[in-house]
Protein backbone atom coordinates (compact mmCIF):
# COMPACT_ATOMS: atom_id res chain seq x y z
CA UNK A 1 0.00 0.00 0.00
CA UNK A 2 1.20 3.50 -0.79
CA UNK A 3 0.64 5.93 2.08
CA UNK A 4 0.29 9.60 1.16
CA UNK A 5 0.70 11.77 4.25
CA UNK A 6 1.98 15.27 5.01
CA UNK A 7 2.42 15.93 1.31
CA UNK A 8 0.24 16.27 -1.75
CA UNK A 9 -0.13 13.29 -4.09
CA UNK A 10 2.59 13.59 -6.73
CA UNK A 11 0.54 12.37 -9.69
CA UNK A 12 -3.19 12.47 -10.35
CA UNK A 13 -4.41 8.90 -10.00
CA UNK A 14 -7.24 8.04 -12.39
CA UNK A 15 -10.26 5.77 -12.21
CA UNK A 16 -10.09 4.81 -8.53
CA UNK A 17 -12.66 2.89 -6.54
CA UNK A 18 -12.62 4.92 -3.36
CA UNK A 19 -14.09 5.54 0.05
CA UNK A 20 -13.86 8.46 2.46
CA UNK A 21 -14.20 8.32 6.23
CA UNK A 22 -12.62 8.72 9.64
CA UNK A 23 -12.44 4.93 10.15
CA UNK A 24 -11.63 5.23 13.86
CA UNK A 25 -11.04 1.70 15.10
CA UNK A 26 -11.29 0.12 11.63
CA UNK A 27 -14.05 -2.06 13.10
CA UNK A 28 -16.15 -4.72 11.38
CA UNK A 29 -18.37 -2.11 9.72
CA UNK A 30 -15.38 -0.28 8.30
CA UNK A 31 -13.82 -3.57 7.22
CA UNK A 32 -16.95 -4.41 5.23
CA UNK A 33 -16.67 -1.19 3.22
CA UNK A 34 -12.91 -1.49 2.77
CA UNK A 35 -13.17 -5.07 1.52
CA UNK A 36 -15.94 -3.99 -0.81
CA UNK A 37 -13.85 -1.28 -2.50
CA UNK A 38 -10.91 -3.66 -2.74
CA UNK A 39 -13.01 -6.35 -4.42
CA UNK A 40 -14.71 -3.91 -6.81
CA UNK A 41 -11.39 -2.33 -7.71
CA UNK A 42 -9.87 -5.74 -8.48
CA UNK A 43 -12.85 -6.72 -10.65
CA UNK A 44 -12.54 -3.49 -12.64
CA UNK A 45 -8.75 -3.66 -12.79
CA UNK A 46 -8.51 -0.30 -11.04
CA UNK A 47 -6.72 0.94 -7.92
CA UNK A 48 -8.46 1.07 -4.54
CA UNK A 49 -8.20 4.30 -2.57
CA UNK A 50 -9.04 5.20 1.03
CA UNK A 51 -9.19 8.87 2.04
CA UNK A 52 -9.09 9.38 5.79
CA UNK A 53 -7.86 11.75 8.51
CA UNK A 54 -4.90 11.60 10.89
CA UNK A 55 -7.01 12.96 13.78
CA UNK A 56 -10.79 12.56 14.24
CA UNK A 57 -12.30 15.85 12.97
CA UNK A 58 -14.48 16.19 16.09
CA UNK A 59 -11.38 17.10 18.10
CA UNK A 60 -10.81 20.15 15.89
CA UNK A 61 -14.44 21.00 15.18
CA UNK A 62 -15.55 21.17 18.80
CA UNK A 63 -12.64 22.49 20.91
CA UNK A 64 -15.07 23.56 23.62
CA UNK A 65 -15.90 19.92 24.29
CA UNK A 66 -13.69 17.38 25.99
CA UNK A 67 -12.42 15.05 23.28
CA UNK A 68 -13.33 11.52 24.37
CA UNK A 69 -10.37 10.00 22.56
CA UNK A 70 -9.70 7.79 19.55
CA UNK A 71 -9.77 3.99 19.34
CA UNK A 72 -6.78 3.77 17.01
CA UNK A 73 -4.07 6.32 16.30
CA UNK A 74 -3.25 7.15 12.70
CA UNK A 75 -0.36 4.66 12.53
CA UNK A 76 -2.56 1.79 13.70
CA UNK A 77 -5.26 2.87 11.31
CA UNK A 78 -2.84 2.91 8.38
CA UNK A 79 -1.50 -0.54 9.30
CA UNK A 80 -4.99 -2.03 9.59
CA UNK A 81 -6.10 -0.54 6.27
CA UNK A 82 -2.96 -1.87 4.60
CA UNK A 83 -3.66 -5.35 5.99
CA UNK A 84 -6.93 -5.39 4.05
CA UNK A 85 -5.15 -5.08 0.72
CA UNK A 86 -5.89 -1.45 -0.14
CA UNK A 87 -3.64 0.12 -2.80
CA UNK A 88 -3.59 3.76 -1.67
CA UNK A 89 -4.28 5.55 1.60
CA UNK A 90 -4.42 9.34 1.50
CA UNK A 91 -4.23 10.46 5.11
CA UNK A 92 -5.37 14.06 5.35
CA UNK A 93 -3.97 16.29 8.06
CA UNK A 94 -6.99 17.34 10.10
CA UNK A 95 -6.75 21.12 9.99
CA UNK A 96 -9.35 23.84 10.55
CA UNK A 97 -9.03 25.12 6.98
CA UNK A 98 -9.80 21.69 5.52
CA UNK A 99 -12.81 21.25 7.81
CA UNK A 100 -14.24 24.60 6.68
CA UNK A 101 -14.56 23.43 3.07
CA UNK A 102 -18.07 23.35 1.68
CA UNK A 103 -19.17 19.95 0.34
CA UNK A 104 -18.42 21.09 -3.21
CA UNK A 105 -15.04 22.57 -2.26
CA UNK A 106 -14.08 19.34 -0.49
CA UNK A 107 -14.84 17.19 -3.54
CA UNK A 108 -13.11 19.72 -5.77
CA UNK A 109 -10.01 19.50 -3.59
CA UNK A 110 -9.96 15.70 -3.79
CA UNK A 111 -10.57 15.68 -7.54
CA UNK A 112 -7.39 17.73 -8.11
CA UNK A 113 -5.41 14.66 -7.09
CA UNK A 114 -7.65 11.66 -7.75
CA UNK A 115 -10.16 10.87 -10.49
CA UNK A 116 -12.72 8.70 -8.72
CA UNK A 117 -14.66 6.21 -10.85
CA UNK A 118 -16.85 4.97 -7.98
CA UNK A 119 -17.21 6.17 -4.40
CA UNK A 120 -18.52 3.81 -1.73
CA UNK A 121 -19.45 5.28 1.67
CA UNK A 122 -21.52 4.34 4.68
CA UNK A 123 -25.11 5.57 4.62
CA UNK A 124 -24.33 7.79 7.63
CA UNK A 125 -21.49 9.56 5.80
CA UNK A 126 -21.15 13.25 6.68
CA UNK A 127 -18.89 15.90 5.16
CA UNK A 128 -18.45 19.62 4.56
CA UNK A 129 -18.63 22.46 7.10
CA UNK A 130 -19.49 21.07 10.56
CA UNK A 131 -20.23 17.75 8.80
CA UNK A 132 -23.71 19.02 7.94
CA UNK A 133 -23.95 17.43 4.48
CA UNK A 134 -24.82 13.77 4.06
CA UNK A 135 -25.38 11.16 1.36
CA UNK A 136 -28.30 13.09 -0.16
CA UNK A 137 -26.13 16.13 -0.84
CA UNK A 138 -23.25 13.91 -1.96
CA UNK A 139 -25.51 12.22 -4.49
CA UNK A 140 -26.73 15.59 -5.79
CA UNK A 141 -23.23 16.82 -6.62
CA UNK A 142 -21.52 13.53 -7.48
CA UNK A 143 -22.40 13.97 -11.16
CA UNK A 144 -20.30 17.12 -11.29
CA UNK A 145 -17.25 14.99 -10.59
CA UNK A 146 -18.12 12.03 -12.77
CA UNK A 147 -18.26 9.25 -10.21
CA UNK A 148 -20.88 6.67 -9.33
CA UNK A 149 -21.99 6.62 -5.69
CA UNK A 150 -22.98 3.69 -3.52
CA UNK A 151 -24.13 4.16 0.07
CA UNK A 152 -23.74 1.01 2.17
CA UNK A 153 -26.14 0.23 5.00
CA UNK A 154 -24.70 -0.05 8.49
CA UNK A 155 -23.30 -3.46 9.37
CA UNK A 156 -25.32 -5.43 11.93
CA UNK A 157 -23.43 -7.85 14.15
CA UNK A 158 -25.05 -9.84 16.94
CA UNK A 159 -28.15 -7.67 16.66
CA UNK A 160 -26.33 -4.32 17.07
CA UNK A 161 -25.23 -1.68 14.59
CA UNK A 162 -21.44 -1.70 14.41
CA UNK A 163 -20.05 1.79 14.93
CA UNK A 164 -17.13 3.60 16.51
CA UNK A 165 -19.58 5.02 19.04
CA UNK A 166 -20.60 1.50 20.08
CA UNK A 167 -16.97 0.39 20.44
CA UNK A 168 -16.25 3.45 22.59
CA UNK A 169 -19.28 2.65 24.75
CA UNK A 170 -17.98 -0.89 25.26
CA UNK A 171 -14.52 0.45 26.13
CA UNK A 172 -16.05 2.68 28.80
CA UNK A 173 -17.80 -0.42 30.18
CA UNK A 174 -14.61 -2.54 30.05
CA UNK A 175 -16.42 -5.17 27.97
CA UNK A 176 -13.17 -6.52 26.57
CA UNK A 177 -14.63 -9.64 24.93
CA UNK A 178 -17.42 -7.66 23.26
CA UNK A 179 -14.98 -5.00 22.07
CA UNK A 180 -12.96 -7.73 20.36
CA UNK A 181 -16.09 -9.10 18.69
CA UNK A 182 -17.08 -5.75 17.18
CA UNK A 183 -13.55 -4.76 16.23
CA UNK A 184 -12.92 -8.18 14.73
CA UNK A 185 -9.52 -8.31 16.47
CA UNK A 186 -7.89 -7.76 19.86
CA UNK A 187 -8.52 -4.48 21.64
CA UNK A 188 -5.18 -2.67 21.91
CA UNK A 189 -3.69 0.71 22.58
CA UNK A 190 -0.18 2.13 22.54
CA UNK A 191 1.72 4.37 24.91
CA UNK A 192 5.15 5.89 25.39
CA UNK A 193 6.98 4.92 28.57
CA UNK A 194 7.54 7.96 30.79
CA UNK A 195 9.26 8.37 34.11
CA UNK A 196 7.07 7.39 37.07
CA UNK A 197 7.34 7.74 40.84
CA UNK A 198 9.01 4.36 41.32
CA UNK A 199 6.35 3.04 43.73
CA UNK A 200 5.98 -0.27 41.90
CA UNK A 201 9.71 -0.85 41.87
CA UNK A 202 9.83 -0.12 45.61
CA UNK A 203 7.17 -2.80 46.16
CA UNK A 204 9.06 -5.32 44.04
CA UNK A 205 6.78 -4.99 41.01
CA UNK A 206 8.26 -2.35 38.68
CA UNK A 207 5.82 -0.77 36.27
CA UNK A 208 6.06 1.12 33.01
CA UNK A 209 4.05 4.33 33.24
CA UNK A 210 2.56 5.06 29.83
CA UNK A 211 1.61 8.31 28.18
CA UNK A 212 -1.45 7.07 26.31
CA UNK A 213 -1.80 10.17 24.13
CA UNK A 214 -5.43 10.71 23.05
CA UNK A 215 -6.71 7.14 23.29
CA UNK A 216 -10.07 6.58 24.89
CA UNK A 217 -9.35 4.58 28.04
CA UNK A 218 -11.31 1.85 29.80
CA UNK A 219 -12.43 2.54 33.39
CA UNK A 220 -10.20 2.38 36.44
CA UNK A 221 -9.19 -1.06 37.59
CA UNK A 222 -6.73 -3.87 37.04
CA UNK A 223 -6.61 -5.72 33.72
CA UNK A 224 -5.00 -8.90 32.44
CA UNK A 225 -3.13 -8.11 29.25
CA UNK A 226 -0.07 -8.86 27.25
CA UNK A 227 2.27 -6.16 26.04
CA UNK A 228 4.41 -5.86 22.96
CA UNK A 229 7.87 -4.46 23.64
CA UNK A 230 9.84 -4.39 20.42
CA UNK A 231 9.36 -7.85 18.93
CA UNK A 232 8.63 -9.61 22.22
CA UNK A 233 5.36 -10.17 24.10
CA UNK A 234 4.99 -10.28 27.88
CA UNK A 235 2.00 -11.16 30.03
CA UNK A 236 1.09 -8.01 31.94
CA UNK A 237 -0.91 -6.60 34.80
CA UNK A 238 -2.32 -3.19 33.85
CA UNK A 239 -3.50 -0.73 36.46
CA UNK A 240 -5.56 2.28 35.39
CA UNK A 241 -6.42 5.03 37.84
CA UNK A 242 -7.20 8.73 37.72
CA UNK A 243 -3.58 9.72 37.33
CA UNK A 244 -1.68 6.85 35.79
CA UNK A 245 -1.72 4.03 33.26
CA UNK A 246 0.77 1.51 34.64
CA UNK A 247 1.91 -1.78 33.13
CA UNK A 248 3.81 -4.47 35.03
CA UNK A 249 5.54 -6.66 32.47
CA UNK A 250 5.72 -10.13 33.99
CA UNK A 251 9.16 -11.77 33.80
CA UNK A 252 10.71 -8.71 32.17
CA UNK A 253 13.78 -6.75 33.15
CA UNK A 254 15.34 -3.82 31.37
CA UNK A 255 15.10 -0.10 30.78
CA UNK A 256 12.38 0.88 28.29
CA UNK A 257 12.05 4.57 29.14
CA UNK A 258 10.74 6.47 26.08
CA UNK A 259 9.94 3.22 24.24
CA UNK A 260 6.52 2.55 22.73
CA UNK A 261 4.57 -0.30 24.34
CA UNK A 262 1.45 -1.80 22.78
CA UNK A 263 -1.01 -3.20 25.32
CA UNK A 264 -3.43 -5.95 24.26
CA UNK A 265 -6.31 -6.23 26.73
CA UNK A 266 -7.55 -9.66 27.80
CA UNK A 267 -9.93 -9.04 30.72
CA UNK A 268 -10.71 -6.65 33.56
CA UNK A 269 -9.98 -8.64 36.74
CA UNK A 270 -10.91 -6.22 39.51
CA UNK A 271 -11.83 -2.69 40.54
CA UNK A 272 -9.32 -0.10 41.64
CA UNK A 273 -8.85 -0.35 45.43
CA UNK A 274 -7.38 2.22 47.78
CA UNK A 275 -4.98 0.49 50.17
CA UNK A 276 -4.08 1.68 53.65
CA UNK A 277 -0.57 0.23 53.57
CA UNK A 278 2.10 -0.66 51.02
CA UNK A 279 2.20 -4.22 52.38
CA UNK A 280 -1.46 -4.78 51.52
CA UNK A 281 -0.94 -3.25 48.09
CA UNK A 282 2.03 -5.55 47.44
CA UNK A 283 -0.03 -8.61 48.47
CA UNK A 284 -2.82 -7.65 46.08
CA UNK A 285 -0.42 -7.05 43.23
CA UNK A 286 1.12 -10.48 43.84
CA UNK A 287 -2.36 -12.02 43.83
CA UNK A 288 -3.23 -10.20 40.57
CA UNK A 289 -0.10 -11.54 38.90
CA UNK A 290 -0.82 -15.08 40.10
CA UNK A 291 -4.35 -14.81 38.69
CA UNK A 292 -3.07 -13.60 35.34
CA UNK A 293 -0.31 -16.19 34.98
CA UNK A 294 -2.66 -19.04 35.97
CA UNK A 295 -5.40 -18.10 33.48
CA UNK A 296 -3.64 -16.53 30.50
CA UNK A 297 -0.70 -17.08 28.22
CA UNK A 298 0.88 -15.31 25.28
CA UNK A 299 -0.99 -16.29 22.08
CA UNK A 300 0.95 -18.55 19.74
CA UNK A 301 2.19 -16.80 16.62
Amino acid sequence: MKLIYKKSPSNRLKNCVATIGVFDGVHRGHQYILKKIKNEAEKKGKPSLVISFDTPPEKILYPEKDFDGYITDYKQKASLIESLGINYLWLLETETELLQFSPDDFLSYISKYFKIDKLIVGDDFRFGIKAKAGVKQLRQISGNYGFDLEAVEKKIFEGRIVSSSLVKELIRMAEVKKIKKFLGRDYTLKGKVKRGKGVGKELGFPTANLDTFDYILPPQGVYAAYSKVGKKDFLSAVNINNKDFEVHLINFSGNILDDIVEVVFLKRIRDEIEFQSKDKLAKYIKKDIETITSKYSIPAV
